[in-house]
């Protein structure tokens, strides 16, 4: 099975049985296998938005196990995964702002303009 989203399937219908061992095993088999779709298609982003639900996941699975030190690692790295796409969202965010007030401004020049003609 190479498909990251079937093995992540899988995985959960494991979790779902109690059977946390083999969901942690499938969960890190689906984060590796997101992992290398995500480097081909981005040729520098180790670590893309997209592993997201797959860190989770396998954090989850490696907490229920007692793999207290390897779920530290896996929430670790999706803080700084989720930390890294706020900066993008706040970035995007300011720049929005900045037409919306630019809108405004020229709203009230036309506005002007017709109640003085």
């Amino acid at each position: 099975m190479r498909n990251p989203a079937d093995v992540l399937e899988r995985a959960e219908m494991h979790e779902e049985k109690g059977n946390y061992v083999e969901a942690e095993r499938l969960y890190r088999k689906a984060l590796n296998l997101k992992a290398v779709e995500c480097d081909q298609a981005s040729k520098k982003d180790k670590d893309s938005f997209e592993l997201a639900p797959y860190l989770y996941n396998l954090g989850m699975s490696q907490y229920a196990n007692d793999h207290l030190d390897d779920a530290l690692l896996s929430f670790s790295r999706l803080l700084n995964i989720m930390s890294a796409k706020q900066e993008e969202i706040i970035e995007d965010m300011r720049e929005i702002r900045n037409v919306m007030v630019e809108i405004k401004r020229e709203a009230e020049e036309v506005e002007a303009l017709s109640v003085s003609a």
